[in-house]
């Protein structure tokens, strides 16, 4: 059967800009695309509303889900395409390519941490901090031996010359339990040591002060 001009026109509703035209039933479903990549897919598809609530302090949390709701309607009504295979194309190109970016934004945000708590294992606040409580025998009491180091769950540190300081939070686990100690190191005369630590065990105890008297790091 031959299809008229009016016809296809009439199914083909792309770039009409309006917000009340019915867009196909075959492109009513999630864009990744728009979700993973929001602003920047919204600029080649004129969502501009949207573009510009991206920026918006927190209402820029939810819009990235409106995109990924919306996305399919704003493209198809912002825009002309050659048809519904065209369109739904073009947007799966859209789509690896948000996932694509999304990956390699976590390989990235996952290598600079492995790299900064390594920069850190290397340093001597940590070395020092982390020598201090494996042999205090309050944390060995607490949670029992050997001592292992769990992790950091804070680090700050400052240097100028043969002066500094450094605070470092450190998970502490052993076999009778868990525990963070909290160190304070002052860096003296290009010397490292522990000037203040406590320890906070499991629960709702009260920090306990450690005392050491490991030799400073040079």
């Amino acid at each position: 059967m031959e299809v008229s001009l009016e016809t296809h026109e009439f199914f083909n509703n792309s770039g009409q800009n309006q917000k009340n035209e019915a867009i196909p039933d075959e492109i009513k479903k999630w864009n990744w695309g728009a979700f993973f990549l929001n602003w920047i897919w919204a600029i080649p598809h004129g969502a501009w509303v949207a573009l510009v609530l991206m920026f918006v302090p927190y209402v820029n949390v939810i819009i990235p889900f409106v995109f990924g709701m919306k996305g399919n309607q704003w493209a198809w009504q912002n825009k002309r395409w050659e048809s519904i295979e065209h369109f739904n194309r073009v947007q799966q190109k859209w789509a690896k390519a948000g996932v694509i970016v999304v990956a390699l934004g976590l390989i990235a945000g996952v290598s600079l941490f492995l790299l900064f708590s390594a920069l850190i294992k290397e340093s001597k606040p940590y070395q020092q901090s982390v020598a201090a409580i494996q042999k205090n025998p309050v944390v060995i009491q607490h949670v029992g031996q050997p001592v292992s180091i769990d992790g950091v769950k804070g680090f700050n540190s400052s240097e100028v010359g043969p002066q500094g300081e450094a605070q470092l939070e450190l998970a502490v686990k052993g076999p009778k339990g868990e525990a963070v100690a909290v160190s304070e190191i002052k860096k003296n005369m290009g010397q490292w040591r522990v000037s203040r630590m406590i320890l906070l065990p499991e629960g709702d105890s009260e920090p306990i002060p450690l005392i050491s008297n490991y030799v400073m790091v040079k």
